[in-house]
């Protein structure tokens, strides 16, 4: 994932030749940009305040292709001398919500969750589970929400896929899971404490996410 991986921009922010944007950076953390309305470099271009702090002198323009389907943004980053350093592109997540930074979780849930599940749990007995792009979930009791951990910064969990359900409550609950074509798997998930190394008086491990026994085994219908 690049170091900008989402661009949220509203219009009605502009603020005579200029409008903040904001920034998802590497979805761990947000930020923000500020597009200029002058020419740029390239065509179709805007001039950023947007800069690459390992290359002084750096600066960078977010420009549009226009495809068959949508519009599609490119943020480039130039060296001093005008050599291109880096070129990441955009697409428009549809149904994402204004004002809020979101959209690669929901691109991400659609692509990965989102749909009707029928299956068994781990006795064998029948589920049916509904996941939506926009992170409501129905059909797992005492869970009415989920999100996919998308943030590969570092930290528990970066090395296993997994999700939360109900992020935001005290009852917030880690799920680890694996796709394979239309079968989806939920694993149980739990966190490990740091731990004193063996024959060390200071020295503890990380703490680490491990996934569990198998939960669930389903497939989108």
């Amino acid at each position: 994932m690049g170091e900008v991986s989402e661009i949220h921009i509203n219009p009605a922010a502009r603020t005579g030749d200029s409008l903040v944007t904001e920034l998802g950076l590497g979805n761990h953390e947000g930020g923000n940009m500020t597009l200029y309305f002058r020419a740029g470099q390239q065509a179709n271009a805007l001039p950023t305040s947007f800069r690459n702090y390992d290359s002084p002198g750096s600066f960078a323009e977010l420009s549009y292709r226009v495809g068959g389907r949508d519009t599609t943004l490119q943020l480039t980053t130039f060296s001093q001398e005008r050599k291109v350093l880096s070129r990441a592109s955009y697409q428009r997540v549809a149904g994402a919500r204004p004002g809020t930074l979101g959209a690669l979780n929901r691109a991400v849930n659609k692509l990965l969750f989102a749909g009707s599940y029928t299956g068994v749990d781990s006795l064998g007995r029948p589920v049916r589970m509904q996941f939506e792009a926009d992170g409501r979930l129905k059909g797992l009791k005492g869970f009415k929400s989920y999100s996919v951990n998308t943030d590969f910064s570092g930290g528990p969990g970066a090395d296993i896929d997994h999700l939360v359900l109900d992020p935001q409550t005290p009852h917030r609950k880690l799920m680890g899971y694996h796709h394979r074509a239309d079968t989806l798997r939920l694993y149980a998930a739990k966190l490990v404490e740091p731990r004193l190394v063996a024959g060390s008086q200071d020295d503890y491990t990380l703490p680490e996410l491990v996934r569990g026994r198998l939960l669930f085994t389903l497939v989108r219908r």
